[in-house]
């Protein structure tokens, strides 16, 4: 008879555990849920996220209301608020948490501009790209040295860079080095720029490489 009453007594047990177990499981998928990105691809330092390319970069994980307060990852659901989304600051390999501080918000350059325009500038060797790779969305200095004194004269300083391409005319990637980019600048400076790239050789410096700024 007492071997009966263990025997229930294990069962009881058993049984109070698995309830609780399940309980905990219960409460944990059911609690408060915050939606953090993870990338869903490789993605580059530049590529700009919206809410209509999210699905492409982005998979959605969810953490609890408490981990995500103490962490610091990037809420997917912020996307919703953003008119032109945001911009990654890094490389994010794929599966990857894409936290906070890999983003920053973007705003379209050309909403900035009274007349947008874009100009196309284009090296004859790749040294005249002086400094960095530059791709789209970089910003740029330009100065040119002039044939005539031989001195380097500023053109215009953090130009927005609207395409970047090399030789073949294929968009610039990886490592490869862009001859031919696209600016973006104001009408109203474009004749000025023409100008002044025609006294001599451009030299294009890549903002934030090497030190420059």
């Amino acid at each position: 008879m007492k071997k009966k009453n263990n025997k229930s007594l294990v069962f009881i047990i058993c049984s109070i555990v698995i309830v609780l177990i399940i309980t905990v499981v219960i409460v944990l998928n059911t609690g408060d849920k915050k939606k953090i990105a993870v990338a869903a691809q490789d993605i580059k330092s530049g590529t700009i996220i919206n809410k209509d390319n999210a699905e492409s970069y982005i998979s959605v994980k969810k953490v609890s209301t408490e981990k995500f307060n103490e962490g610091s990852y990037f809420d997917i659901e912020s996307l919703d608020n953003m008119t032109d989304g945001v911009i990654l600051k890094s490389d994010i390999a794929k599966s990857d948490n894409i936290d906070s501080d890999d983003v920053i918000p973007y705003t379209d350059p050309a909403k900035l501009m009274t007349e947008p325009v874009v100009i196309g500038l284009k090296a004859n060797e790749s040294s005249e790209f002086v400094s960095g790779i530059i791709r789209k969305g970089d910003h740029v200095n330009i100065s040119v040295v002039n044939r005539m004194t031989g001195e380097c004269d500023p053109v215009m300083d953090n130009v927005y860079v609207c395409g970047a391409y090399n030789s073949d005319g294929s968009e610039t990637e990886d490592d490869g080095c862009a001859m031919l980019i696209n600016i973006l600048v104001e009408k109203s400076t474009e004749k000025e720029i023409n100008e002044k790239i025609q006294l001599g050789t451009v030299r294009i410096s890549k903002i934030g490489s090497d030190g420059i700024e």
